[in-house]
């Protein structure tokens, strides 16, 4: 044995000495232990098997966990599937109820206050809402493979669960369902939002969805904006008014900005036509938002108006890379002073823009 061995040998008696030592002496003016002392007196032949079982017992749980699963998985794959579509109706129905229940006071209230369980169950409606909304289509599906889709079946979706979700608003008086059914309603109309991982599409289905939807939603938001500066408030569709000045909105004018970019090289009159229009929509959305205090119309509006401007030297002719790299150094530095003044004034902004 060389001396190394000896003095690390002679190191962990000694911490273990020490250890033992102050455990069991009565009085206080026993020697401090080391750091190194302290780690040695851990290594004992007891608590390296209880390391030992923890990481074992931790692989075994993992293979346990593993043949559970599958066996419950076998379960699943065996139980028909027209059991979980009924499943979906019935829990997503249960929710609903449940919700319906506290708002009318069928159900005592075991814990908490009533405003807890009530800002609770707004949430729960959503969740049962939207899943009645997807056992729907489910159904939907299931009809169009044995009978045929039959004419237009997303249109057909889309206007059954903006009934549905409309419905189911009014009732439970929720906001966030109203939001669901007026986003449908665009859907029926052709608008769209996909997301994929880091990537957002939106935009309409065709050209012809490209002028219905956005007829359609300033359809929505003339008499909506009209009846908040006139009472501040929709009457009895007042659940409906987030979905209708968010998504109203947002569907409007994305297919404004769509049309102003439309055209300068066919027809210069329909072009003129077009930035005119914007161009007062973009106004009349900063003046009645700020007016009848329409946050969402006022952010809205004041965010595609400036995207609108800064759009607009792309629609020039570009024959060549020096008229292109020329352009995009225009827009960088346009960004790059927004977003700066933005930064040193966010209070003066925060009204006019999303961002």
């Amino acid at each position: 044995m060389n001396a190394n061995t000896k003095n690390w040998i002679g190191l962990l008696l000694g911490g273990l000495l020490a250890w033992s030592s102050c455990a069991w002496a009565a009085d206080a003016g026993c020697v401090q232990l080391t750091g190194l002392q302290r780690v040695a007196g851990y290594v004992t032949f007891a608590n390296t098997v209880k390391v030992l079982a923890v990481l074992v017992g931790i692989g075994f749980a993992a293979v346990f966990l593993r043949g559970l699963i599958a066996r419950l998985l076998m379960i699943f794959v065996i139980i028909p599937v027209g059991f979980y579509k009924a499943l979906g109706y019935v829990a997503s129905i249960g929710l609903i109820g449940w919700v319906y229940a506290i708002q009318h006071g069928h159900v005592a209230i075991v814990a908490g206050s009533v405003e807890s369980w009530a800002d609770i169950a707004r949430y729960v409606a959503v969740v049962g809402a939207v899943g009645l909304g997807g056992s729907l289509l489910v159904s939907l599906a299931d009809w169009a493979k044995i009978h045929g889709s039959g004419p237009r079946p997303n249109e057909t979706s889309a206007m059954l669960l903006t009934l549905l979700f409309g419905v189911l608003a009014m009732t439970l008086d929720n906001s966030l369902i109203g939001a669901f059914a007026v986003a449908t309603l665009m859907a029926f109309f052709g608008f769209f939002i996909i997301s994929t991982p880091g990537v957002l599409f939106l935009g309409f289905d065709n050209e012809r969805a490209l002028f219905s939807g956005t007829i359609a939603a300033f359809v929505l938001l003339a008499p909506a904006t009209l009846a908040m500066a006139h009472q501040g408030n929709l009457g009895a569709f007042d659940v409906f008014r987030p979905g209708v000045f968010w998504v109203a909105s947002f569907t409007g004018f994305t297919g404004l900005l769509i049309l102003a970019s439309w055209g300068m090289s066919k027809s210069a009159a329909r072009y003129a036509a077009r930035q005119a229009l914007m161009l007062i929509m973009g106004l009349a959305a900063l003046y009645f938002g700020s007016v009848a205090g329409i946050e969402p119309l006022q952010k809205i509006g004041g965010t595609f108006f400036v995207v609108w401007l800064l759009s607009k030297p792309w629609d020039l002719p570009k024959t060549n890379i020096l008229a292109w790299s020329g352009l995009g150094l225009l827009t960088c530095v346009a960004l790059f002073g927004l977003m700066h003044e933005v930064g040193q004034h966010p209070a003066r902004w925060a009204a006019w823009l999303l961002f």
